[in-house]
């Protein structure tokens, strides 16, 4: 396999582990892929630049490094700001406070 396949390769892997909710941390990926934490930290470097531009083209999604999990992880920044329960608290006083007609 050509560098340049084992790179693209290992870059979609990484996308698709952040994309199932993984927090991925350079060490270990520099471990499971061969490489140093460089190159990992370049190919975290590359999927945020993709991230960016699609988020200029109505993409809604960044990755970020998060202290306390000592990994990165992908942020949907539409639902950054609210959790599960937020968002099911929201839900219920829309629905209990009778805003939308039966209709």
């Amino acid at each position: 396999m050509e560098e340049s396949e084992g790179k693209g390769q290992r870059l979609l892997a990484i996308y698709d582990r952040l994309l199932r909710g993984e927090v991925v941390r350079k060490k270990e990926l520099a471990l499971d892929y061969g490489v140093t934490e460089k190159s990992i930290q370049r190919d975290m470097d590359e999927l945020r630049d993709f991230l960016a531009d699609a988020d200029r083209k109505g993409g809604h999604a960044a990755i970020r490094y998060d202290r306390g999990k000592k990994g990165y992880e992908l942020i949907h920044s539409s639902y950054e700001h609210l959790d599960k329960r937020e968002i099911l608290a929201l839900a219920k006083i829309l629905l209990e406070s009778r805003a939308f007609g039966k209709e």
